[in-house]
């Protein structure tokens, strides 16, 4: 999968990684806030997690179907992609169903490879150059796609959003995308691994990387103020999910997190790129503007943002000051 400098350049603009085939019938699967809150008490879930918080290097979660090992850095994906009895809610036909995780698994196994050849065809120094004179700079730029370079829909993570985002939108599309940059980010590890001394040497993030907290992660800090955020986010949003348009809720969410005093939306963000940013995270596509804040008030809305902020209070450590009356 060889892929020209424009090429290159033309992925930040692709909605999916290259050899994704888009299919009309992809239907959005959601894992709701409860169903996420299931899975997180699975036993497999909590090993995974624990596995994450020491290291990249200790977080392999090795998929050995079909004789093939595949690497899967989301704890929570994982799990449902090794769960054959799954019921979660279609949101086309706003049934539950039974997650089709064959289907799933096929597609990110399919993803991964590519992902692993992208890697070795555009990223992948020869040996010896990795000891020579440009080492220094070979090591950097490795470095910057893993951990830096803009993804598409995923600020500037790199490679590496995969072990900070679980998604819970489930498309084909979306497991895709996350079994694509796991082959290259699991590529780039290995190769790390394998040319420890070089990287080591230049102070590579890849040696060894840990995260330094267990603080909940964000998948969106273009958008979000934290992790906290971003779950409060999804919690207020779940009840919205199964409707295709619901302009005064979304508007609601949208005013009350950005005029709260701890910027849980930051105030930059405009009713145009923070629409598109719904949209491209198929949440909902809304074809009027935000409603303002006090034409999308009432004392349910209110009452439930405070009541889903308070919950948050503690462990984030957010002021306790909210504008939101």
């Amino acid at each position: 999968m060889k892929i020209s400098k424009e090429m290159q350049k033309a992925l930040i603009e692709m909605d999916a990684p290259p050899g994704f085939e888009a299919n009309k019938d992809d239907p959005r699967f959601y894992l709701s806030f409860e169903d996420r809150e299931a899975l997180e008490e699975n036993t497999d879930y909590k090993i995974y997690k624990t596995n994450l918080l020491t290291g990249y290097t200790a977080a392999l979660f090795k998929l050995l179907k079909d004789k093939v090992e595949i690497v899967c850095f989301s704890p929570r994906l994982a799990v449902v992609l090794r769960s054959p009895d799954l019921k979660i809610k279609n949101l086309e036909t706003k049934q539950l169903e039974q997650f089709p995780s064959e289907k799933y698994w096929k597609t990110y196994k399919s993803a991964f490879i590519n992902g692993q050849d992208y890697f070795n065809e555009n990223f992948r120094p020869v040996d010896k150059l990795i000891y020579g004179d440009n080492s220094k700079e070979l090591v950097q730029r490795l470095d910057r796609f893993a951990f830096s370079e803009h993804v598409k829909n995923y600020s500037s993570q790199g490679w590496s959003f995969v072990t900070k985002q679980e998604p819970f939108l489930i498309t084909h599309r979306t497991i895709y995308t996350h079994g694509f940059y796991s082959g290259a980010f699991q590529s780039v590890l290995m190769f790390a691994k394998d040319h420890r001394e070089v990287f080591q040497k230049w102070g590579s993030a890849l040696t060894g990387h840990a995260r330094k907290d267990d603080k909940k992660n964000n998948p969106f800090p273009r958008i979000f103020k934290d992790g906290y955020a971003w779950e409060m986010f999804t919690e207020l949003a779940d009840p919205l999910m199964e409707l295709k348009k619901n302009l005064v809720d979304w508007s609601f969410i949208y005013r009350a997190m950005q005029m709260d005093d701890a910027d849980l939306i930051y105030k930059d963000i405009g009713n145009s790129e923070f629409k598109r940013w719904l949209e491209d995270e198929k949440f909902v596509t809304l074809e009027s503007d935000f409603k303002t804040y006090n034409n999308s008030r009432n004392e349910q809305r209110v009452s439930n943002y405070r009541k889903t902020r308070e919950s948050y209070q503690e462990e984030s450590k957010w002021i306790n000051d909210s504008k939101v009356y």
